[in-house]
């Protein structure tokens, strides 16, 4: 699986995030892409779908913890 931006260093996706709560994930997205921010969402709200190139969306679960992959859009 692509996890780096072609012709980049940065990571794009983070499969290893599904289940790690809030604060571990923003360090880790931070730590591997510095050029995005990132947003947390609940699962019961509602997110943009605008893509957003130096943004990533993170669906949280009803106890706090990445639910789906989070990636750069």
């Amino acid at each position: 699986m692509l996890e780096l931006l072609p012709g980049s260093n940065y990571n794009f996706q983070w499969p290893n995030l599904v289940g790690v709560d809030t604060q571990q994930a923003k360090a880790i997205i931070l730590k591997e892409n510095p050029l995005v921010t990132t947003k947390f969402v609940h699962e019961n709200e509602a997110a943009n779908d605008d893509f957003c190139c130096n943004r990533v969306q993170v669906l949280l679960n009803q106890n706090g913890k990445v639910k789906r992959v989070p990636f750069v859009g």
